[in-house]
């Protein structure tokens, strides 16, 4: 019985393998991908250590992670990515 209290009681952590995290990451990117013609058709590059689209001539599209505050110990998945910058050229649209 105190061994089932303890198991119980215990804190569990909830985080996503490194593999799943990623795998979630690439389908937000390559989703914005398949949904925007442009970006389709002149890709040129996906910097996935950075979250970054590059496609046409001179624009990226770049994704960004919400901060999430976490209880001390506490690991919990991450954020989803969401589209940060959309820059061509000089020009920037921003979607904070």
């Amino acid at each position: 019985m105190l061994l089932l209290l303890a198991v119980v009681t215990t804190k569990t952590y909830a985080a996503l393998p490194p593999s799943a995290q990623n795998n979630k990451d690439l389908d937000v990117i390559m989703d914005y991908v398949r949904s925007h013609e442009e970006v389709l058709v002149s890709l040129q590059l996906i910097d996935f250590s950075n979250y970054i689209i590059f496609y046409g001539n001179d624009c990226r599209v770049e994704f960004k992670r919400k901060r999430q505050l976490r209880l001390p110990g506490w690991v919990g998945p991450a954020a989803p990515l969401t589209v940060d910058k959309q820059v061509c050229g000089k020009s920037e649209n921003s979607n904070q």
